[in-house]
């Protein structure tokens, strides 16, 4: 039973708030101290001592705090939300995740809880239940625009742009003066090419304040965007010199190594890109999780073997194929020209571009529950045999299957669609028990000036390992292990297609492509970058362009400061028949 707070109580809160609304964070802590004692006083104590903590910046403590209220209030739902958000905070996702969700299965209503797990979801690219929960932050909460902001954000990445745009606009008549909504609406509108809209955007943006940091940078993104360096330059330096929020502030430093590098000054742009990086692991502990990464791999490896699993034969997804388009799986490490090979398939009639998939990964957490085992993924595979548990395969094509059709991907008049997920491979022993008659299209290039490329865009597929050019190479090379397990186990059949062939020899890379995937020429995939479907990666200005060669063997530009990636890569570069 709860005990109402006496006057004594509530006056000695009051004031450990107001110490601590008065920038005395020490003091409210002091005063919270003799509270802890008192039950009716502990939670609320509790909350001003780790609201004390942040304003400190000590996170560590802020935590030790809110895991002493959980301990009193196991069954609390904003308990368990505020833990969740500091998780959040210090950037531990998956703790994060779990206390959030355990919040909303304690009071499925509570809007702040869908919007916490709506930005964890986004954070792990699964920007469907994204916005799903933030559908019902609309539905158990008045609109904001902060929310509207992030929803179109991930509404953009589904390629859901008109929806985007009705979000943005929602958002805009709810705060005109939300100047970070009319950023993302600038770079949405920005990638789709409808860069007069983009430069409106922008105007009014800078109508609300012309010195707005951001406001410099997408300025000179833009003018970037139009090759005009010149232009692109002084905002830039001029956007240093001005104080910068804490998120995304490392954004900055990406663009002027952008547009140094198109001048030819690498060795300075190389400078904005480290900063960037470091500035990214600092602020939000993008750091690799090389122990995690390791053990996944590892797992993989001792799991999926020839003489412990037997793979389908080819005709035993036949149930299937008659009923619902097949897919087009596209492999390659981030960077490595995937993005430009599904925009030449997606030029074809017969194919749809599904892009960036969520459901192979989703899949994999769902598997010991799918097979009956329980056990984690990938253990729950040991000794297990696809062609006698075919019941279970057809679980997972329909989980796969079913997803894809609600999401609306596949046009009327297809017969396949892509799945380009980044990192794929690491469940390709996964895919090929699903799908096993499935196209592989493994996209190759130089594996230099994959991680120089990856360093150079904030990514963070792959555990983190994009924000140093020694991580980038070590997971390169962790990947490229396991693909090599895969196949010396299972002969995979896998179409490679080199990224500097198709660069320069167009036609014939992409009629062996086609050949591949069983398809007839079609002139409009040489016209992909006439497509006016937004591909939504980094290389979305890239691949609304010609076929150029600028990016091939950019590497060269970088040497000095690639030694030590080269030193890990070396024997991988030889092998796939590359130099230095």
């Amino acid at each position: 039973m709860n005990h109402p707070l006496t006057l004594s109580q509530r006056q000695h809160l009051q004031a450990a708030t107001k110490q601590r609304q008065d920038g005395n964070p020490q003091r409210a802590i002091a005063l919270c101290q003799p509270l802890l004692a008192q039950a009716q006083t502990t939670l609320p104590a509790l909350k001003i001592i780790a609201d004390s903590y942040k304003d400190q910046n000590q996170p560590e403590q802020a935590l030790l705090a809110l895991k002493q209220r959980l301990e009193h209030a196991p069954n609390h739902h904003e308990v368990h939300s505020d833990i969740a958000s500091q998780f959040f905070a210090m950037r531990q996702v998956k703790n994060a995740e779990r206390h959030i969700r355990q919040a909303l299965a304690l009071n499925p209503l509570n809007p702040q809880a869908h919007n916490l797990l709506g930005q964890i979801m986004a954070d792990n690219h699964y920007y469907e239940e994204a916005v799903f929960h933030w559908r019902q932050v609309f539905l158990l909460h008045e609109p904001v625009s902060t929310i509207c902001s992030n929803m179109g954000n991930a509404l953009v990445r589904l390629g859901e742009l008109d929806e985007a745009c009705d979000v943005f606009t929602m958002g805009r008549q709810l705060d005109p003066n939300d100047i970070e909504l009319l950023l993302n609406w600038v770079k949405m509108e920005e990638a789709r090419k409808n860069l007069p809209i983009a430069w409106e955007l922008l105007a009014e943006a800078e109508r609300i304040n012309p010195n707005h940091p951001r406001v410099l940078v997408i300025r000179a993104r833009l003018h970037f965007r139009n090759r005009e360096y010149d232009l692109a330059l002084p905002l830039l330096d001029s956007a240093e010199k001005l104080p910068r929020n804490r998120d995304k502030s490392y954004d900055f430093h990406f663009t002027k190594g952008d547009v140094l590098d198109a001048m030819g000054q690498y060795d300075a742009a190389m400078q904005c890109y480290a900063r960037g990086n470091q500035l990214a692991k600092e602020l939000d502990n993008f750091h690799y999780q090389k122990d995690s990464q390791q053990r996944l791999v590892k797992n993989l490896h001792d799991t999926f073997k020839a003489k412990t699993v037997t793979m389908p034969s080819s005709n035993t997804d036949k149930s299937w194929r008659d009923k619902f388009p097949s897919p087009i799986f596209i492999i390659g490490f981030p960077r490595s020209g995937t993005t430009l090979v599904e925009q030449i398939l997606a030029c074809h009639p017969e194919v749809s571009a599904g892009d960036e998939l969520s459901y192979i990964s989703r899949a994999t957490a769902l598997a010991g529950h799918m097979i009956g085992n329980g056990k984690p993924y990938p253990e729950c595979f040991s000794d297990f045999d696809a062609n006698a548990n075919q019941p279970v395969m057809d679980k997972f094509r329909s989980f796969y299957l079913q997803n894809v059709q609600s999401r609306g991907i596949v046009e009327s008049n297809s017969s396949l669609f892509t799945d380009k997920m980044p990192l794929n491979e690491v469940n390709l022993a996964l895919i090929a028990m699903m799908f096993p008659s499935a196209s592989i299209v493994h996209v190759i290039r130089h594996p230099l000036d994959v991680i120089l490329s990856c360093f150079f865009n904030p990514l963070t597929h792959g555990g983190n390992c994009s924000f140093d050019l020694v991580t980038a190479a070590q997971h390169y090379a962790l990947i490229y292990s396991l693909i090599k397990h895969y196949q010396s186990e299972f002969n995979i059949n896998i179409h490679r297609l080199r990224y500097e062939e198709l660069v320069a020899n167009p036609r014939p890379i992409t009629e062996d492509l086609l050949k591949a995937i069983d398809l007839e020429w079609d002139d409009q995939c040489l016209e992909f970058h006439n497509n006016r479907r937004y591909a939504r990666t980094a290389s979305y200005a890239q691949v609304t362009e010609k076929l150029y060669s600028r990016s091939k063997y950019r590497y060269k530009n970088y040497l000095p400061h690639l030694q030590p990636a080269a030193d890990i890569l070396k024997d991988i570069i030889k092998e796939l028949g590359y130099e230095i």
